[in-house]
């Protein structure tokens, strides 16, 4: 389990927990542009578009297909004071815009160049 805290300055920390390759506080290489490029990657993606749970939820089917022991992502954008986040449950399979949201997570992970945080 790890976090990750991008500011506008390009500051970026690194918070992991649990079954990462680096456990503890890191702070990544300063990238003045890295907030910048988060924001034009999630506009690609209509990121304020998307719903905010994909997963387990008693009131309305979102998965077509839902399976039990997969992690989750959780991806928070703060932006010009109006905070939108998405709860992503790995195990909930075949709902809309799958393939979209699975790609903004990749594309996010390589541009924070977190491949040497978390492993494999």
């Amino acid at each position: 389990m790890f976090q990750v805290a991008v500011f506008s300055d390009g500051t970026t920390i690194f918070s992991g927990e649990s079954n990462v390759d680096s456990v503890g506080v890191y702070k990544l290489p300063n990238d003045p542009d890295l907030f910048q490029k988060i924001v034009e990657l999630t506009d690609r993606y209509s990121f304020n578009s998307f719903r905010d749970n994909y997963g387990w939820s008693e009131n309305e089917k979102v998965c077509k297909e839902q399976w039990t022991d997969n992690p989750s992502t959780i991806l928070s954008l703060q932006l010009a004071g109006q905070v939108k986040s998405i709860h992503h449950y790995h195990g909930c399979r075949g709902f809309e815009r799958e393939q979209e949201l699975e790609q903004l997570e990749k594309q996010l992970n390589e541009l924070l160049k977190l491949k040497d945080y978390i492993g494999t």
